[in-house]
């Protein structure tokens, strides 16, 4: 699964045009304003499989536990989208099973290794 970040706005935005449809919460622009927010480091995941493409753009954001007066840091992060309005794009309206399968596979094998332990 490659992944981009919102410096790589080109790549980015040549994935998009691999889809059927997205909207401007979908853009770079808008996660790294998400980013200067605060909010957490945003990647656009694409999985690519022959013609077919799936991304999904999420920011990671740390995770962080309290034991007595300390604040923790486990490495542990958790996934969202800006504001809850993204979700998977695809390049193509019918996805063949194994391709969704795939996906699913390829992002929770990114995911674990960015230790990331919820997905929103």
């Amino acid at each position: 699964m490659e992944t981009l970040r919102t410096d790589q706005a080109a790549e980015w935005l040549a994935v998009l045009t691999h889809m059927k449809a997205y909207d401007f919460y979908f853009l770079p622009s808008y996660h790294r304003l998400a980013e200067t927010q605060g909010e957490g480091i945003a990647e656009l995941f694409v999985h690519r499989d022959g013609e077919y493409v799936i991304a999904i753009p999420l920011v990671l954001r740390p995770v962080s536990t309290k034991q007595g007066p300390e604040r923790v840091e486990g490495g542990l992060n958790d996934a969202t989208s800006v504001y809850g309005y993204a979700g998977p794009l695809a390049s193509n309206w019918d996805m063949p099973d194994e391709v969704i399968k795939n996906f699913q596979i390829d992002l929770r094998e990114s995911l674990e290794k960015r230790k990331v332990v919820s997905l929103f």
